[in-house]
């Protein structure tokens, strides 16, 4: 016996069963079969199947069939692609009795991979009718077709030590343990409770990676709907900025994020930059590019290009950081090699200047700046926050 399906990435092999025959009874006595691969683990099952005797008066049904069964998955492969990949254990009862499914059990994740597509399906328009959806009669209750009422479905999951998830801007490590019900009143359809915890794991926003210091999600119903409390701060900098992910996970809201808190326009600037705005120019071009990004919900030109370069600013403005009445355009390329330490050089697209900036952070207040080329100076910057 073998079960496979190459689009989902199934594949069950060698699969065995004994059965025994005792009037109108049938006892299965040893049941398995092998997951995908050859380390695809081992499901096994026990149980028994009995129907009453029909006659003239009454002919059998198969909606008056009791079932017992229990299935037991050791490390049980059950999906092998290569965007989607799980490893279960545990135990799942099943009972059938007077067209009642009932299921209960739990079972462990051992190992689980999960890439998330970066775009959603596309689905038809609300204006799209389609003809002769409905031409097959329905199943009634009664009929072969769908005997079964709504199940009765209660199993606890726990997601392990290796369950990872990728995609649509994160990567992280999922752990946690969930209840999945459904029975008449959720209508058949599967609901959750529980919550899971992010651990470690990066976050891409305003074209960074932040790591994820804080992550939950919250079930209380709709499995493809949790509460998000997600918190991202930008790595090897010396202030704790980042982003806020609130809300659900259909309807998520994203805020900046800094601790102690400071002006929207300084986050955005440790954020985008890896430091403050000494003025305007480069950097005010640079904040208006992630407030975009923000409401677009996509990375800018600027931020991909940074991104492929190995940079952490790529700008175009017009004036200069390094003389405030430049008129022309200039270039700045800036890349942070520690904690304390940005590099930034901004070039004059004229030709006329071009200059190098180090910016070494002392304190969260003070910053020494050192410029070199049409003018050499030293800075000493004191930072008043104002809230």
């Amino acid at each position: 016996m073998s079960i496979r399906s190459a689009v989902d990435g199934v594949e069950f092999h060698d699969g065995r069963f004994t059965a025994q025959l005792q009037g109108q009874e049938i006892i299965l006595q040893d049941f398995s079969m092998a997951g995908a691969g050859e380390q695809g683990g081992l499901l096994r099952g026990q149980g028994r199947i009995v129907w009453p005797a029909g006659d003239d008066s009454k002919p059998w049904d198969a909606a008056d069939a009791r079932v017992q069964l229990k299935l037991v998955a050791q490390q049980l492969r059950i999906t092998n692609r290569a965007d989607r990949r799980l490893v279960i254990s545990g135990e799942v009862d099943t009972h059938i009795a007077q067209r009642q499914l009932q299921l209960r059990g739990q079972v462990r994740a051992d190992q689980a991979l999960f890439v998330l597509p970066e775009d959603t399906t596309p689905t038809m328009g609300k204006d799209v009718h389609v003809r002769g959806r409905d031409i097959l009669p329905a199943a009634t209750p009664g009929s072969s077709g769908n005997w079964l009422l709504v199940p009765d479905v209660q199993v606890a999951l726990d997601l392990g030590e290796d369950f990872y998830v990728m995609g649509q801007g994160l990567t992280t490590r999922l752990t946690g343990q969930l209840k999945v019900h459904s029975n008449a009143l959720t209508q058949g359809q599967p609901r959750l409770q529980g919550q899971l915890q992010t651990v470690g794991g990066l976050y891409k926003a305003y074209g960074q990676n932040l790591a994820i210091e804080q992550g939950a999600l919250s079930f209380s119903g709709a499995y493809d709907n949790p509460q998000l409390l997600i918190v991202a701060l930008r790595a090897n900098i010396s202030e704790r900025v980042g982003v806020r992910v609130t809300g659900t996970a259909l309807s998520p809201a994203i805020r900046l994020y800094a601790d102690p808190d400071m002006p929207d326009a300084d986050k955005l600037a440790w954020l985008m930059l890896g430091r403050s705005a000494a003025n305007g120019g480069a950097e005010s071009v640079v904040l208006q590019q992630a407030a975009l990004s923000l409401l677009g919900g996509k990375n800018t030109l600027g931020s991909e290009v940074a991104q492929a370069l190995g940079l952490d600013e790529v700008s175009l403005a017009q004036g200069s950081r390094a003389d405030t009445s430049a008129t022309g355009a200039a270039l700045t390329l800036g890349k942070r090699l520690s904690k304390d330490f940005y590099m930034a050089y901004e070039s004059s697209l004229n030709g006329t200047f071009g200059s190098l900036f180090i910016f070494y952070d002392l304190s969260r207040r003070w910053t020494l700046r050192a410029q070199a080329g049409d003018q050499n100076t030293l800075d000493l910057i004191y930072t008043i926050r104002k809230k």
